[in-house]
């Protein structure tokens, strides 16, 4: 039985079968699918689209951003069930999709843009110290400790902090290459799949923020995301996650979505309480080691 698509708002997604997706998705220009697909819930593309800005002495936009095929479900047992993966294979983008996507220059827009851009060896050495620091202290419930680490972090990550107001150390990670995406679920220890965070709802800092991700190990890794905002599709709410998402993306399974490389010493820069997203290790032939960081980041002109 094939899965039925349902029409409406974000409240009316349903499951009803778990296998939408297996056959390959159409080919489809994001543009089209973000001012045609998306109309139903209000979505504007000058509005509500999330685009990328790389600093300018960097790889460019072309030759690191990919688009997918679509989304499917995954029966991977390491996943939670009704988890959402990018549908290969990644494709190249056109000229007009790269502009559509390209942050357009001026003030940068916390709620709506990713950025890429890179850090100084000397910063990585500190940066993998501090986090550290910041674990150690942390796990020995070392307020003092973890103050101080937050407070050299903020200095090491100073170039692209916006403000300290709200700045905090989430920690560092280490992944297994070669995964197609790699946020283990807390509770579980199983991954989520796309998904949105939700550390303003639930370590509240009294102000929006959005995330940095440095890469510190040796190979390239690539945050994925879907370019359109999670808040304008209704899919925010931490009450309803688990049916919503993989309910809009049974809705629509060619829903694109972007992969951005970041290779050892970038970061990104992205609003990830606000786009569905995750990281993804594929190509990589060494340990992902990735410091993140919440608060209000940004490249400015």
């Amino acid at each position: 039985m094939a899965a039925s698509r349902p029409e409406g708002k974000a409240s009316e997604f349903h499951l009803d079968d778990a296998r939408w997706g297996d056959a390959p998705g159409m080919e489809k220009l994001i543009d089209s699918f973000g001012r045609n697909d998306l109309k139903q819930y209000g979505f504007e593309w000058e509005r509500d689209a999330v685009r990328v800005r790389v600093q300018s002495d960097l790889m460019p936009l072309d030759e690191r951003l990919r688009v997918s095929n679509g989304v499917r479900p995954t029966n991977d047992p390491r996943y939670r069930s009704h988890a959402s993966v990018p549908m290969r294979p990644w494709r190249t983008l056109d000229a007009a999709e790269l502009e559509t996507l390209c942050a357009p220059p001026g003030q940068w827009d916390m709620r709506r843009m990713v950025g890429v851009c890179r850090f100084p060896p000397s910063v990585h050495r500190e940066l993998v110290r501090v986090a550290l620091a910041y674990a150690n202290s942390f796990n020995a419930h070392d307020g003092q400790g973890v103050d101080v680490a937050n407070r050299d972090a903020a200095v090491l990550l100073g170039e692209y902090l916006l403000t300290r107001e709200g700045f905090g150390l989430i920690g560092l990670a280490a992944r297994d290459p070669g995964l197609v995406t790699v946020t283990p679920r807390i509770e579980t220890g199983l991954l989520t799949g796309l998904h949105v965070d939700g550390w303003d709802t639930f370590r509240p800092v009294g102000l929006a923020t959005n995330r940095v991700g440095v890469n510190l190990g040796k190979g390239s890794r690539s945050l994925l995301y879907v370019p359109f905002a999670a808040d304008t599709l209704g899919l925010t709410d931490h009450k309803t996650w688990d049916q919503r998402i993989p309910g809009f993306f049974t809705a629509h399974p060619q829903c694109p979505v972007l992969r951005v490389r970041i290779d050892p010493g970038e970061a990104y820069i992205a609003p990830t309480e606000l786009a569905l997203h995750d990281g993804n290790t594929e190509g990589n032939q060494a340990i992902d080691v990735c410091l993140h960081a919440r608060g209000q980041f940004g490249i400015t002109d």
